[in-house]
């Protein structure tokens, strides 16, 4: 009869461990979704910026998706006021996907953009 208690306790352990484990588990991807979620720019140390949604994040890479960038309208003048569009990436000659893997040695840093930016608004068309 003492084997079948010590046999209950430990399977009771076991499964109240695997439980606390998947909880912590799901919290943390929840927190890692809400933090990856809605629109970022990516700053990157070449001075160029990338605006889109991080798909996946690791150590050593972020892929984003959903891409955007600033190009001037009238490249030929190197001219500071000259206007700036933003282009969704994939027109470009060597037809990329509209996905990016960045090597986080190349991020400076990544901003959320807020409801009112303008680029998320050029972005949604309003």
């Amino acid at each position: 009869m003492r084997q079948k208690n010590t046999s209950t306790i430990v399977f009771g352990i076991f499964t109240l461990l695997i439980l606390i484990f998947a909880t912590a588990y799901f919290i943390y991807e929840r927190q890692n979704l809400l933090n990856n979620s809605g629109y970022k720019a990516v700053f990157l140390n070449n001075g160029q910026v990338y605006f889109g949604q991080i798909e996946k994040r690791s150590n050593d890479w972020v892929r984003l998706s959903d891409i955007y960038y600033l190009k001037m309208k009238d490249q030929i003048e190197a001219d500071p006021n000259a206007d700036l569009s933003l282009v969704r990436l994939g027109s470009e000659l060597h037809g990329p996907t509209n996905e990016m893997e960045i090597p986080t040695q190349n991020i400076l840093f990544i901003e959320t953009l807020s409801i009112e930016s303008r680029v998320l608004k050029a972005i949604h068309g309003e």
